[in-house]
């Protein structure tokens, strides 16, 4: 047994369901700013592709990308964050993770949910300092290529029921395919995360238009700086069938690794290393 809680086995329809609907919650109370968020994080490939035959695991969070240099104007952000609390978000107590609400819900056994979402802005982006702050526990996290969700998104339509059990109906600002991968490169580069690769491997895999065309357009936003060294870390961190991307692949889906003699867990790494070496050399070449 490997040592992560966060493995394939953590993730379910139920949870992912129930984050969507907070994501709905969260787009209509904060409609009016809807052009500075954008989606980022594990539910970009749940939504924007759910038409592949393979279902994307899911995601126990959301994250948001914040135009934080529009939202500063007239102090927005702050507006923002108190309507979340007037609905019961709550900020978070923890001092190192000011950056979050958190929503409670009911799940349907009646047990408690903590759906967790996190704000981040780019990280080269400076803000004016207020004091006092326009907030008290709350600011947002500078996040590495979260520039490229704010250049590059598209809008994508929800359908549902809500938290409220209404059938609504919102359009969410989500981040492209290419500027998702370039942040999940990051991602591989700066934490020990298992998911963040297999995040990588799906959407090279079950990509629509397929791997040519992914690439194009990855290789569409290498004027951005952001962009080259996260498809660089991804091409590093899968450089070999024993590189560590591979082989998180493999224990995220199978909780097996490199080393436990599992013909499953060997078979998904060669396909990992395969399918996003293609990628990196499309990319690069």
């Amino acid at each position: 047994m490997h040592p992560d809680n966060t493995l394939s086995e953590g993730y379910n329809d139920e949870t992912t369901e129930l984050v969507r609907k907070v994501l709905m919650d969260v787009w209509q109370i904060c409609g009016e700013y809807k052009d500075q968020m954008v989606l980022i994080g594990g539910l970009v490939p749940t939504l924007t592709m759910a038409s592949s035959e393979e279902p994307h695991i899911g995601t126990l969070d959301i994250d948001l990308a914040l135009d934080a240099e529009a939202l500063a104007q007239d102090h927005q952000y702050a507006t923002l964050v108190e309507l979340l609390t007037q609905h019961n978000y709550e900020l978070a107590d923890d001092p190192s993770k000011k950056f979050q609400l958190m929503k409670t819900i009911e799940d349907e056994q009646g047990h408690s949910i903590n759906i967790v979402i996190d704000f981040l802005r780019p990280r080269n982006l400076e803000l004016t300092k207020h004091k006092p702050p326009l907030l008290d526990n709350f600011v947002t996290l500078k996040g590495s290529a979260v520039d490229l969700a704010i250049k590059y998104k598209n809008t994508h339509t929800i359908k549902g029921t809500d938290l409220d059990g209404f059938q609504n109906t919102v359009h969410v600002s989500v981040c492209t395919i290419p500027g998702f991968l370039a942040m999940k490169g990051h991602a591989l580069d700066g934490r020990k995360k298992p998911k963040d690769a297999y995040d990588i491997y799906y959407c090279v895999k079950h990509y629509e238009e397929g791997v040519e065309k992914l690439a194009e357009e990855c290789k569409s936003i290498l004027h951005e700086s952001s962009a080259i060294e996260g498809y660089t870390f991804i091409r590093e961190k899968f450089e070999q069938l024993e590189s560590i991307g591979p082989q998180h692949v493999a224990l995220f889906l199978t909780n097996k690794a490199l080393g436990d003699d599992d013909e499953d867990a060997e078979q998904i790494a060669l396909d990992a290393f395969m399918r996003v070496n293609k990628l990196c050399s499309l990319i690069f070449n």
